[in-house]
């Protein structure tokens, strides 16, 4: 009898690993979001006017009208984005970008940038391909953590009396999911 029980066994056995094989590659098209950040400095030292940030596949490039003065944040429209391997260039008109926080995916198919316009910030997400806008998420009031496939909101105690903490996972096109609720801490 333990000889008809087998082929049923293995049968189970197959079915777990392809299940097993299923989750870890979906985890593992998520995990290929890793945002890096992407170090914007000065494009010709002699001139302050042109700030730039280059990946293996995109070069980034911010205008700065103060050209006396570093800066922090870019004002001025438009952000400029040329994709290497696509030998194309685009723009994307937004709020007040925050020099420190202009992030790529590993794949580098999406741009993550803070940007802040009045009292309100958020974490906006670009295709690099074309600059379309992929998502946005409000972070007024609140610090990030960009945790491989995770991201983090983290609101100040202020606004967290309003609004509870989140985590979004990313999905493979490196965009945030719905979030789920930490809860108010």
């Amino acid at each position: 009898m333990r000889s008809h029980l087998w082929p049923f066994a293995l049968k189970c056995r197959v079915i777990v690993a392809y299940c097993v094989f299923l989750v870890s590659a979906s985890y593992g098209l998520a995990a290929e979001c890793a945002f890096k950040r992407v170090p914007i400095e000065l494009l010709d030292p002699s001139s302050r006017a042109v700030y730039s940030g280059k990946a293996k596949t995109v070069e980034l490039r911010f205008s700065n009208f103060r050209a006396n003065d570093p800066v922090d944040v870019f004002p001025e429209s438009p952000l400029r984005l040329t994709h290497l391997g696509l030998n194309s260039t685009c723009e994307i008109d937004g709020g007040i970008w925050i020099r420190a926080h202009v992030y790529l995916s590993r794949d580098e198919k999406t741009l993550l940038t803070r940007e802040y316009s009045g009292n309100n910030e958020q974490l906006m997400f670009y295709a690099t391909s074309n600059c379309r806008k992929l998502a946005e998420v409000d972070v007024t009031d609140a610090r990030f953590l960009l945790q491989g496939n995770r991201l983090v909101i983290r609101h100040s105690d202020a606004r967290r009396l309003k609004k509870a903490d989140a985590v979004y996972r990313f999905t493979e096109r490196c965009i945030p999911a719905q979030p789920y609720v930490t809860g108010k801490r």
